[in-house]
């Protein structure tokens, strides 16, 4: 008989015991989430909204490589890395990565400064000639960075991990609030500049605290090669998915820049700044669904399955709408509060952006389930169904509709994901109850 409700709840399905690694990894992520959303609260209101749309837009080149390299590098460590945990292959694998993340961040740094600075010369950008550069050195020790906190967590040191972003997040935080007190302006070299500063003493630091590991390291093609190639067969596919992700949900902003200004898409984006909470539960759905789910699953198949992801479903929708609630009711009053009276008159965009994160909230129960049922190629056609959908809407739309028009190619990206998701999760428990009975 099905284990439903209040067994599942004693079984601890609906429970969660959580342990003081699980604390120190959860503390850590709602420290950098906080970072972030602080980090672009101040960024918006002292910078402006034409120089932080300027500023958005290349900090989001920082992130799309980002996307890249964590997928071929820092994923597959993350999965691969305890596998070979005391064993002789566990140094080996871990110099090769660091080798493989070494190589292709300098890539990517030479990338970015080369291909800024020749957008620059093309289009005859008005600002500093040293901005490629800086944006380059940004991303480098961004994704050393973010390397090294990874490989602290694959490795259960989550305080090293806690320490090291305190360093580079709260550092920036505190660095950007320094600057433009004590000099009353900010420019967008000049907080790509300090990222790198903070990332970069993170950087040093973790080189210390990874003791043996990093002072034994030496280069070696051999080892390169091998960890390489098992990387690219984990992540290859990870790739396509992130850059289709992004496709969907990022490329419309630099589409919105070209047909209509920077500066809408900085007060856009300074909208979406103040549901950043939202991602820390988001965070938290991410880490502990799947594996809840996986129990329930195991412990009364198929319907299980579905009692604890309709109980996620209601539970998180019912958390998502308590964060959103007070900005919807009041946007301009948070508008005026967060950013001053230059932002005022867009609390439309603010009730846009709320009702993105329902819909980006109601996808983790499906798309949770079908990992549980290991159909996550399901997950990347809905991703697929969605990037088509914002990439043939978004031109049109920010065209002829302006910013509602990107609004509305955003959370239509959104809602054809959800349809996708939901449609291959009833197609692929059907089937898996079907084959169970």
């Amino acid at each position: 008989m099905p284990v439903l409700g209040a067994d599942l709840r004693r079984r601890g399905c609906l429970r969660v015991r959580v342990s003081r690694e699980t604390r120190l990894i959860l503390t850590d992520q709602v420290l950098v989430s906080g970072c972030n959303f602080i980090t672009g609260l101040l960024l918006a209101r002292f910078l402006g909204a034409g120089i932080y749309g300027t500023y958005s837009l290349v900090y989001g080149l920082i992130l799309f490589v980002g996307i890249v390299l964590n997928a071929i590098v820092i994923a597959p460590m993350m999965v691969l890395l305890p596998k070979t945990r005391e064993s002789a292959n566990e140094v080996h694998y871990f110099h090769g990565s660091l080798g493989q993340q070494l190589l292709l961040s300098s890539i990517g740094m030479l990338g970015l400064a080369c291909g800024l600075s020749l957008w620059q010369y093309v289009t005859g950008y008005e600002g500093s000639l040293l901005l490629g550069g800086i944006l380059g050195v940004a991303f480098l020790f961004f994704s050393l960075q973010d390397f090294f906190r990874k490989y602290f967590i694959a490795q259960q040191s989550p305080g090293a991990a806690l320490t090291n972003d305190l360093i580079s997040y709260a550092g920036q935080v505190i660095a950007i609030m320094a600057c433009f007190f004590l000099w009353r302006r900010l420019t967008v070299e000049w907080v790509l500049a300090l990222i790198a500063a903070t990332s970069g003493a993170a950087v040093g630091v973790a080189w210390r605290q990874a003791g043996g590991a990093t002072r034994e390291w030496r280069p070696r093609s051999m080892v390169w090669g091998r960890t390489a190639r098992r990387n690219w067969e984990y992540g290859k596919w990870l790739l396509l998915t992130n850059v289709v992700y992004w496709a969907g949900s990022q490329l419309v902003f630099y589409v919105g820049a070209m047909v209509m200004s920077v500066k809408e898409i900085g007060f856009m984006l300074a909208c979406r700044n103040l549901l950043g909470m939202a991602n820390i539960l988001f965070l938290a759905t991410d880490n502990f669904v799947p594996s809840r789910a996986t129990r329930a699953f195991e412990l009364s198949g198929p319907i299980g399955l579905h009692a604890y992801l309709r109980r996620v479903a209601m539970i998180g929708t019912a958390a998502t709408g308590v964060l959103v609630l007070p900005l919807v009711v009041a946007p301009e009053f948070w508008l005026r509060v967060a950013y001053g009276s230059s932002y005022e008159g867009n609390g439309g965009l603010v009730v846009w952006w709320a009702g993105y994160c329902v819909l980006v909230f109601l996808q983790k129960p499906y798309s949770a389930g079908l990992k549980v049922l290991q159909m996550t190629r399901r997950i990347f056609s809905a991703n697929l169904l969605g990037s088509l959908v914002g990439v043939l809407s978004m031109y049109p739309c920010f065209r002829y509709m302006g910013v509602w028009g990107g609004m509305s190619c955003l959370c239509a990206v959104q809602v054809s994901i959800l349809v996708g998701l939901r449609s291959a999760f009833r197609e692929v428990s059907e089937s898996h109850r079907a084959n169970t009975t």
